[in-house]
């Protein structure tokens, strides 16, 4: 027999999955009224019970889907951790980037949080929905630390601004491959989603480990005939460092080829 905490309980959880599957079809702007009727609900009261506010909505939502993905991540930290000796970068970037791109291994959610996610970086969202005070991000936030440590070359200003584009490209290359891995079964998909999070894998690296901007000042001269357009545009400084890192992992990515 249900109790009314069992049904209030139930009714959380449709709504979150109403609002997940709505936020990936149609936008972060889908109305209340949209979700609710989603979720089978007559009004908006279920949500306004639920949920304070559009924000507290999908704070739970992340909050929901990240709860395991921090576990996995740990599980695989604590097991580099036991192998003893420093951790090797692509090792620390395997930690963060296997969990999410498992949301694309056929999880039933899979495709429509990494959509609702990409959505979340994409608005500029992530910092006030995927800080620690928001979300249990313990094992992200120490592989980030071990992540410093093997890469002390890189300033710290730059070091930020590199795991910050590195979550926003992460989110949106898993949300792409998620979808290309449409018609895919069994082995074959497993197979397919191993060798694009091993190419993943290799491109952060390639991103993060890039000499910071005076380093490559020749690469900019060769892709642009004058490279000081780069900082007289305003495109110098943490932008410019962001640019390197992309370059230089697409770089690392052709050399490879």
């Amino acid at each position: 027999m249900q109790t009314e905490q069992t049904r209030g309980d139930i009714t959380k959880e449709r709504l979150l999955d109403a609002a997940e599957q709505l936020f990936a079809t149609e936008g972060l702007d889908v109305s209340s009224r949209r979700i609710s009727q989603e979720a089978g609900q007559k009004n908006n009261s279920a949500m306004q019970y639920h949920f304070a506010s559009r924000a507290a909505l999908m704070e739970a939502l992340v909050a929901r889907r990240m709860a395991p993905i921090n576990a996995r991540r740990r599980a695989l930290l604590d097991a580099l951790v036991a192998r003893g000796g420093s951790s090797s970068v692509p090792d620390l970037v395997a930690v963060l980037v296997v969990p999410l791109a498992e949301q694309a291994g056929g999880a039933p959610h899979g495709r429509a949080y990494l959509a609702f996610l990409a959505q979340v970086f994409a608005r500029g969202l992530a910092s006030s929905l995927l800080g620690p005070e928001h979300v249990s991000n313990d094992a992200f936030l120490d592989t980030l630390a071990r992540l410093r440590v093997e890469l002390a070359h890189v300033p710290d200003d730059v070091f930020a601004a590199r795991i910050g584009l590195m979550g926003g490209q992460l989110v949106q290359a898993i949300s792409n491959a998620e979808r290309s891995l449409d018609g895919l079964v069994g082995d074959a998909r497993h197979a397919a989603l191993v060798a694009f999070t091993s190419e993943l894998v290799d491109y952060v690296v390639g991103g993060l480990v890039a000499p910071s901007h005076d380093a490559v000042s020749a690469v900019f001269a060769v892709a642009c005939d004058d490279p000081e357009v780069y900082v007289e545009e305003g495109l110098g400084g943490a932008a410019g460092h962001l640019m390197e890192g992309i370059v230089r992992g697409v770089l690392g990515s052709v050399g490879r080829g």
